[in-house]
């Protein structure tokens, strides 16, 4: 059920709703696939039943139906595939992240001045390393394959088969020598503790209206990283940003360089387009 908070100024909308609001924007019949979500947005005065939009909507629909620039942040952890990001508006600018298994996401106007910090905070950036766990390796290349791997044959360990994280590391290296058997022993050990001990896989994709030749278009900045809880923070070189659909095949290369939250932060501020990227798209 949607909701709102204006004290905040968040509300609280599925993919539904918000495909509602776009169609009531560009002056659309709501499809009937919708109209439950219609109904919704109608009850808690969202929506009128003539199907105008709610005056404390304005600045939210606007971001959301014209964006100047989107971030998106897809990330993958033990409660599966959720989606965050920010809407920068010409006027206002949203945040807005999903919570696992309800369907809906939170959209809360923000300061632009924060930007930054609230897309550290929405992929969790922290520091939880103590000395070097990775015992001075920077790098680890192999490809997508020796990763599912060890996903599916962990998965197919007879209940009870390990006790510990220790004994989940372990069954991952042993899976790892048949898998990617050519990487050195304290590498191939190394990479079983970052796929085993993986809090979450995120990508950022940033995109924005620009020039390409001087035809118009839309430019996209893209990264990944694999936050390895006490192994620290992994930039995913390999398969490089952004990645279209269908794309990864298990022999794609995978070259995972250990990075901080501090360079994360940094990356993060510079993968954002400058004034000038966004006024380009005007000229």
């Amino acid at each position: 059920m949607p909701s709102y908070d204006m004290s905040r100024d968040r509300f609280r909308l599925s993919h539904q709703h918000v495909a509602v609001l776009g169609q009531l924007h560009d002056g659309e019949q709501v499809i009937e696939e919708l109209t439950a979500a219609r109904d919704e947005l109608i009850a808690v005065g969202l929506v009128s039943e003539q199907g105008e939009l709610s005056p404390v909507l304005n600045d939210l629909v606007t971001a959301l139906a014209k964006p100047v620039i989107v971030v998106d942040i897809e990330m993958t952890g033990p409660h599966g595939i959720t989606t965050h990001g920010v809407l920068i508006g010409e006027e206002a600018v949203f945040s807005f992240e999903e919570w696992p298994g309800f369907g809906e996401s939170e959209y809360t106007r923000i300061e632009p001045r924060t930007l930054v910090f609230e897309l550290a905070r929405l992929v969790g950036l922290r520091d939880r390393t103590t000395g070097d766990p990775a015992g001075g390796i920077t790098t680890v290349e192999s490809t997508m394959k020796p990763v599912d791997d060890v996903f599916t044959g962990l998965a197919q360990l007879p209940e009870g088969a390990v006790s510990s994280q220790a004994d989940l590391v372990k069954a991952a290296d042993d899976i790892l020598k048949t898998s990617a058997g050519d990487l050195p022993e304290d590498v191939r050990t190394l990479f079983a503790g970052l796929i085993v001990g993986m809090r979450s896989s995120w990508r950022m994709t940033v995109a924005w209206p620009g020039t390409e030749n001087g035809a118009a278009g839309t430019k996209v900045s893209a990264f990944a990283v694999w936050d390895c809880d006490t192994l620290g923070h992994w930039l995913r070189e390999l398969p490089a940003e952004p990645i279209m659909e269908g794309q990864i095949t298990p022999q794609s290369p995978l070259r995972l360089v250990r990075t901080s939250a501090k360079d994360l932060w940094e990356k993060i501020a510079d993968t954002l387009p400058n004034g000038d990227e966004i006024r380009s798209a005007d000229n």
